[in-house]
């Protein structure tokens, strides 16, 4: 682009500031009627781990660090079950994402050890029903 003087002007790409930069990996998870915001890693598996519980009719209660609606860092505890409702939206924010690498270890190993077959079981083995409980009367 030359300018009115004939000389050539130098173009800089317009840069947003760091500070309105908001591409941290952060989703809302709402849970009962509060809401959270927790790393999308740790929101992902939180969610699969819950659909693999629900899926198996099984149960468990996971702690996660989160940042409550007021910005501050909370413990907030999940209780994973075939009822449990939760759901999760990307979230907008320049709040640093809260540590829960053990948490996402522990719930991929469950995700995992649940999902895995065992070779060689066979599920009529362990029909409950096949077994004769008379003695329990």
């Amino acid at each position: 682009m030359a300018s009115p003087t004939g000389g050539a002007r130098a173009v800089k790409p317009f840069v947003l500031p760091k500070v309105l930069c908001f591409d941290r990996g952060m989703k809302r998870i709402s849970y009962s009627d509060k809401s959270l915001l927790l790393g999308d890693e740790a929101a992902d598996i939180l969610l699969n781990y819950a659909a693999t519980l629900a899926d198996l009719g099984r149960a468990d209660a996971v702690t996660l660090h989160a940042l409550g609606s007021d910005g501050n860092d909370v413990d907030a505890t999940f209780l994973l079950d075939s009822g449990a409702r939760l759901m999760s939206e990307t979230a907008t924010t320049v709040a640093q994402e809260p540590d829960n690498t053990n948490m996402i270890a522990y719930m991929r190993e469950r995700i995992a050890v649940l999902t895995t077959p065992i070779v060689g079981w066979r599920a009529e083995w362990y029909d409950r029903r096949r077994f004769d409980l008379d003695f329990l009367d």
